[in-house]
């Protein structure tokens, strides 16, 4: 079992690459045995590219997928996915409050130390996106992401009155802060809301836009107003940019990235997107407990 001190050990780092291989492999056949769109997203694709394989810092992968196909794969996720494999995601499992499912190895651990007052197991994981259509229109766009922003971040008040607080949140505003997270977390307890409730009209918003009226475009709301590096004020992507997809190395495997891959990785990370950032810009999801399958009893 591996615990948090600020940073993994090169051998730790390289085994959990190797889980998570495994389940973006395991992911992948699902997917194409069964007729399912999928990308390598975000720092994956960007990895792919420019380091034919994970960011030498990064420890997760991340998929994307339309959401029409992102609904048949949770509709079915029991079915296709044996064990140890099992998909997070609210509507398939109590108290997981993300608008993006995970599959994750049961027989393993992975706790975030930003989460670790969660109520469910979450193990070793890749992180699967949706995509939903979106308006042409940039003021009926902008009702969208602020909606879904909105929902997100109740589906978490729901569960947390003390959520985590965007960096460098401290002192007396971060006392405020707290105390209106604790506000807002009790009157939606008190008002009979569930987390299944507001997830579902996060969805109702997300998924407003018919694929018909998008004329192409494609959004990643869960970019809008993002913290990372590569949040995006208007998160949408024309569809050509994206699919038909085409497959690249991997380390020693190979992973399926946006076909249009240069103009993918400058809109979602900036022109210069093959200059490594500074250190202190590389970042990576530290776990407060880590166990790999052959380590849980």
């Amino acid at each position: 079992m591996a615990e948090n001190t600020g940073a993994y050990a090169p051998e730790v780092l390289h085994r959990l690459w190797q889980v998570e291989t495994e389940i973006y492999r395991e992911f992948a056949r699902v997917c194409d045995e069964n007729g399912l769109a999928y990308f390598a997203a975000f720092g994956t694709a960007l990895g792919a590219v420019r380091h034919q394989g994970f960011i030498p810092w990064d420890d997760d992968i991340d998929v994307a997928m339309p959401r029409e196909d992102y609904e048949k794969l949770i509709a079915r996720a029991p079915e296709l996915f044996a064990a140890p494999y099992e998909v997070l995601e609210p509507r398939l499992t109590a108290g997981y409050v993300m608008p993006f499912a995970k599959l994750t190895r049961a027989d393993s651990t992975f706790v975030e130390a930003t989460d670790t007052d969660r109520t469910y197991h979450s193990g070793i994981f890749i992180d699967i996106f949706p995509m939903d259509w979106i308006w042409p229109d940039a003021k009926r766009r902008l009702r969208v992401y602020e909606k879904t922003f909105l929902l997100a971040r109740l589906c978490v008040l729901i569960e947390y009155g003390r959520p985590k607080l965007p960096k460098g949140m401290t002192g007396w505003k971060k006392t405020v802060l707290h105390a209106g997270t604790m506000a807002v977390h009790g009157l939606l307890r008190l008002t009979g809301q569930t987390t299944q409730r507001l997830y579902a009209r996060y969805l109702r918003a997300a998924t407003q836009t018919p694929r018909a009226e998008a004329r192409g475009r494609i959004a990643d709301l869960l970019l809008y107003r993002q913290e990372a590096n590569y949040g995006l004020d208007d998160p949408i992507y024309p569809e050509k940019m994206l699919f038909p997809t085409r497959e690249v190395p991997f380390g020693d495997i190979t992973v399926r990235v946006p076909g249009q891959t240069g103009k993918y990785l400058a809109r979602t990370f900036g022109e210069d997107y093959m200059t490594l950032p500074p250190e202190e810009k590389r970042h990576c999801h530290m776990p407060a407990v880590l166990e790999f399958p052959e380590e849980r009893p």
